[in-house]
């Protein structure tokens, strides 16, 4: 949070204010979703997502009217206060936990997902959703 930037700091705070977010771990589902690896799970979630329409939701939560007070100290950090009311609304493709979670081991599971975040972030750059 030292970074010497006004606008480092707020996100910084933005980002600590968002970690207390209650995940709920007791709705999640471990080894409910077959993938063996991070990037099957990233494609399964992405077909699923669409199929279950989940942008739609997100959007109905963000209307619904009992988290119009929800996390106003997020409002400014603007998505950080959808993704905490996603999260605190729940939904059974966010809790269904994948089998590589459990079985995987962790060496191998950060490189997995480090795979993954670059293939996403290279995807997305430049692109309309950045």
């Amino acid at each position: 949070m030292g970074a010497g930037s006004r606008r480092m700091t707020v996100e910084g705070l933005a980002y600590l204010a968002y970690a207390h977010v209650d995940v709920h771990p007791e709705r999640f589902k471990h080894s409910a979703l077959p993938h063996s690896a991070p990037m099957d799970s990233i494609l399964g979630l992405a077909e699923a997502a669409e199929a279950a329409g989940i942008a739609g939701w997100v959007k109905g939560v963000e209307a619904d009217d009992k988290y119009a007070g929800y996390r106003l100290e997020l409002e400014r950090a603007g998505f950080q206060r959808t993704v905490a009311m996603v999260v605190e609304e729940g939904h059974p493709l966010l809790h269904s936990l994948p089998a590589w979670l459990d079985d995987m081991p962790l060496p191998a599971l950060f490189e997995e997902l480090y795979k993954g975040i670059v293939t996403l972030y290279l995807a997305g750059a430049g692109g309309a959703g950045r």
